[in-house]
């Protein structure tokens, strides 16, 4: 079953309050987006700002440059699950699997202007795959329908991972997105940036017949 999840991507450690706050109240799940400034034009809150309450599975979206230096501040976060992007420099297929081997979910994001295929070796061996269809490092960008294109590449080289996306996900495209084969709809501002986001998170996930 498809569900959604609400993404935090805070500036400062006062809007990371308010808005993990917020995604906890509605969700059992939640995801986290960190950037270095160099990945993406905008800096958020570093990993030793982030925190979630005893409960809440960690979904953490690391958006870095140098992957190698923030995995084990990362870990020790004792996430759900951990994406990497497969645009980072590093070693990324021994990322993946130290992060496996600490008992965490390793993810792979690619980013729209990246081939799948690129990325095989990455998402033959991941737990997750996260299609970014939106503006990198800001909450509510466009929707890139295009993207989900990717869906049926992901499967062919990996049929029982993980699918996400990330990026423009509203109440106009849930659907289109869920039936498409996504498994995970990451929606940041649509839900944070709503008069009521209660009800937008409602809306979204009635919109695809989700769970909490």
């Amino acid at each position: 079953m498809a569900r959604i999840v609400p993404t935090v991507l805070a500036s400062n450690p006062d809007e990371f309050k308010t808005m993990i706050e917020r995604a906890q109240q509605l969700s059992n799940r939640v995801h986290v987006d960190i950037t270095d400034g160099d990945f993406t034009d905008g800096q958020t809150v570093n990993l030793s700002q982030v925190y979630v309450k005893e409960g809440i599975s960690l979904d953490l979206h690391l958006m870095v440059v140098n992957i190698e230096d923030h995995l084990q501040t990362a870990l020790s976060l004792k996430p759900r699950l951990i994406i990497i992007h497969a645009e980072s420099k590093g070693s990324l297929p021994e990322v993946i699997s130290e992060i496996k081997s600490m008992g965490v979910d390793a993810g792979v994001a690619v980013l729209p202007d990246t081939k799948v295929e690129t990325a095989r070796e990455l998402i033959g061996t991941c737990d997750h795959v996260l299609i970014f269809t939106g503006k990198l490092g800001y909450n509510g960008g466009k929707f890139q329908d295009d993207q989900l294109t990717k869906v049926s590449e992901v499967r062919s080289i990996n049929p029982y991972v993980e699918i996400s996306v990330d990026g423009g996900v509203n109440i106009e495209n849930a659907k289109q997105i869920k039936d498409a084969g996504i498994d995970i709809l990451y929606a940041g501002g649509s839900i944070q940036k709503a008069e009521n986001p209660e009800e937008a998170f409602e809306q979204l996930n009635n919109e695809i017949g989700g769970g909490k």
